[in-house]
């Protein structure tokens, strides 16, 4: 199992286009680049990539992103054979109402104790929707609520 999750630090994520950016277009070829590459050269392994995590501030360029890994990409390529699935951290960050909650934040753009223990969940739901492991695992582990 490969899991991915990529850093977004170069890309101007606050441009108020609606249209993805240059950088944001060049991005979606590098992405596909690695994973066809790593499903080329891992035919064995499944792979499992991460949608970009939310900021505290909304941005079009991050969704956008998001719905080219879930709806384009991965599709794509799993059509084309590779063993690739998705999750989507974006839930781990929002109250039950769905808006973004900045208590589940350290600074804008990263997530506290709380928000990384959800994002293990969400991982392991996806190594289990994968079928690499059995079973829930991490039934009674919580984070601290108040980190």
């Amino acid at each position: 199992v490969i899991l991915l999750m990529i850093g977004i630090n170069a890309i101007p994520w606050d441009t108020p286009d609606l249209e993805p950016t240059t950088q944001t277009a060049e991005l979606n070829v590098l992405v596909r680049t690695i994973l066809k590459k790593l499903a080329t050269d891992n035919r064995d392994a499944h792979l499992i990539v991460a949608e970009i995590t939310p900021r505290t501030t909304p941005s079009r360029t991050i969704e956008e992103y998001n719905r080219y890994i879930r709806e384009e990409l991965v599709p794509d390529l799993a059509a084309g054979g590779a063993p690739l699935s998705s999750v989507a951290h974006s839930r781990n960050f929002r109250d039950e109402n769905g808006q973004l909650d900045p208590a589940r934040f350290a600074q804008a753009n990263h997530p506290n104790k709380r928000g990384y223990a959800r994002m293990a969940e969400t991982w392991w739901e996806g190594l289990v929707t994968a079928g690499r492991v059995a079973g829930s695992g991490l039934e009674g582990v919580q984070a601290d609520p108040d980190e």
